[in-house]
């Protein structure tokens, strides 16, 4: 009563797990060998490939595919790692990905793991539409900062194409923080750089480096240089 084929991508799934699941690339195709070996190499396919197994009485059952539980803020998050391995640049497709034996994470006594430290899981559960969509729908009530803090922190690209929110003010500003930082390096690199390097060819142990925006005056000259406290070194 085995049916000598099954394709990979015409497997039932559940409506709670095929969310999760990422779109097979193309249909594998179980064949199955005559002989002792029929039933095993058959079932060790289908935990292969995440087929449906059929019995011999032709009553179907899906085979639940491999979960990892995630805690996160003391909330408990049962996932499909297939999800995260579609983006092996960001930090969970780094931990779930083809490395994974040799990630530092590894999961406590339960079987789970502890990650995100300091990120509040209603975040954390809006930033998981990414690995579903590729897009993060901000709800109301959750803030823009946090949100940026938590894909930073997950190794998200954080733009207009991956965040979609109704704050659109609050939107503009971290990308306007982002071409600042980008300005900014620019001008370290052309303007602030070669000044130290200079001052430090000559023996200089301390180089200080006031900026001035278009509307400061300056009311000091080198001999009464501005204060300058160590607190404010970097």
């Amino acid at each position: 009563g085995l049916d000598s084929e099954c394709r990979h991508n015409t497997c039932p799934v559940s409506p709670h797990i095929s969310g999760m699941l990422s779109a097979p690339e193309e249909p594998h195709n179980c064949h199955i060998p005559d002989g002792n070996k029929r039933q095993l190499e058959y079932f060790n396919t289908q935990e292969r490939h995440g087929c449906c197994a059929v019995s011999s009485s032709s009553s179907s059952q899906t085979v639940a595919p491999e979960k990892v539980t995630l805690v996160v803020d003391g909330t408990r998050f049962a996932v499909n790692p297939q999800i995260f391995t579609a983006h092996p640049d960001t930090m969970l497709g780094r931990m779930f990905g083809p490395g994974r034996e040799y990630n530092f994470t590894r999961p406590n006594e339960k079987g789970e793991y502890e990650i995100a430290e300091g990120i509040s899981s209603a975040v954390f559960r809006t930033v998981l539409d990414y690995y579903k969509t590729g897009i993060i729908n901000c709800p109301d009530g959750i803030s823009i900062p946090d949100l940026r803090d938590t894909c930073d922190y997950l190794c998200i690209n954080f733009d207009f194409n991956t965040i979609k929110c109704q704050d659109l003010s609050a939107l503009l500003h971290e990308l306007s923080n982002d071409g600042a930082h980008k300005q900014f390096d620019s001008y370290l690199e052309e303007l602030i750089l070669p000044i130290m390097v200079d001052s430090a060819r000559k023996g200089e142990r301390e180089c200080h480096i006031v900026v001035l925006t278009d509307e400061d005056t300056v009311d000091w000259d080198e001999d009464h240089p501005p204060p300058m406290g160590e607190e404010y070194s970097q």
